[in-house]
């Protein structure tokens, strides 16, 4: 059974902000994209927390993944901020030479399962990658989102989905950054 909970790393969201900001985003006619249900959930965002939670809706129902963890760049670690899911190990600091997390952190570049990359993973939780895209602030990798597992009427990405995170690799970060102060 997965959970599907956020966990924030190491402070914790407020009864007051889960209230507020606990129901899904609403359904939108089928003309819009996900990148456009993207957009249209980032509007509301204002704090680190809720751009959390935020994320979590976005990768959770428009990409089909409950196992996500976000990552801040500081120095030469990528420091957990987050993750949701029942796929981790203890969530753990990781150096940016280490793996496919530490290579998208060093290089900017994504990373898709089964696209041949030759990285090879810093441990087994990033064997079950699915994607791990930059986060950017202008042109600066302020962090990393790694997406595991799929849900399992989900087979791969999509290119909506890669669509989806070509937005959070630009507007994620922004928000986290900008909310930072919670």
């Amino acid at each position: 059974m997965s959970d599907s909970r956020i966990h924030l790393v190491p402070a914790q969201q407020t009864t007051e902000q889960s209230e507020r900001n606990g129901s899904p985003t609403s359904v939108l006619p089928g003309h819009f994209s996900a990148a456009d249900v993207a957009a249209a959930r980032w509007q509301a965002v204002m704090t680190r927390n809720e751009a959390l939670l935020a994320l979590q809706e976005i990768v959770g129902n428009a990409m089909g993944s409950e196992d996500f963890a976000v990552f801040l760049c500081e120095g030469n670690v990528l420091k957990p901020l987050a993750y949701c899911g029942s796929s981790f190990p203890p969530v753990r600091d990781i150096p940016i030479e280490e793996g496919i997390t530490g290579y998208v952190a060093r290089t900017g570049e994504y990373f898709f399962q089964g696209r041949g990359s030759t990285v090879r993973p810093a441990d087994t939780s990033e064997t079950l990658l699915t994607a791990c895209i930059p986060l950017r602030l202008d042109t600066a990798i302020f962090g990393v989102l790694a997406i595991y597992r799929l849900l399992p009427q989900k087979q791969q990405l999509s290119s909506a989905d890669e669509e989806v995170l070509h937005f959070l690799e630009i507007n994620a970060a922004a928000a986290l950054w900008r909310g930072n102060e919670d």
